[in-house]
């Protein structure tokens, strides 16, 4: 009736359930692993949208530009401020419509995959400039805002990195 177990028959199922929860193990480990690395990866792309707006915002807003007298068709570097602290210099702003925006962006982003948006206002909301691309359906949207000086009126400026 009772069938007689040969020798080393329970060591043969025993090591075949530990093999199949092992690679459970394994198997629900590795997705982990990868749903960690795209999280990951997530917060480095956001991270990195969030260093290019402050980058942006510092250049334009904290740095007169390489050389000081800079124009379209002389520049090694962009800056939009003058010697006055927290003012912006108009002419170096509408320099912008005159060179094509993907040169521009070379100079703001380090990744081309980004683009960015300016916009500048007064503070009741009158738009004074805007330049850029700007898509609000975009998977990341970084926004800088700054106050700043521009021909002895205060204004707002609105830079925004976007993916």
């Amino acid at each position: 009736m009772w069938r007689k177990l040969v020798k080393g028959q329970a060591l043969l199922s025993d090591f075949s359930i530990s093999i199949a929860l092992f690679l459970v193990i394994i198997g629900v480990s590795f997705f982990i692993q990868k749903e960690i690395l795209k999280d990951s990866i997530s917060l480095i792309e956001k991270s990195n949208s969030f260093r290019y707006v402050e980058d942006i915002g510092k250049r334009l807003l904290s740095y007169e530009g390489d050389p000081p007298n800079w124009d379209p068709s002389n520049f090694n570097s962009l800056g939009f401020s003058t010697e006055k602290e927290n003012e912006i210099n108009w002419t170096k702003i509408s320099y912008l419509n005159i060179m094509p925006y993907e040169t521009y962006k070379i100079y703001f982003l380090r990744d081309l995959r980004y683009n960015f948006f300016l916009n500048i206002t007064y503070m009741n909301g009158t738009p004074i400039f805007s330049y850029g691309i700007y898509n609000e359906n975009a998977r990341e949207i970084s926004k800088m805002v700054r106050i700043a000086k521009l021909n002895n009126a205060v204004v707002k400026i609105d830079i925004f990195v976007w993916r």
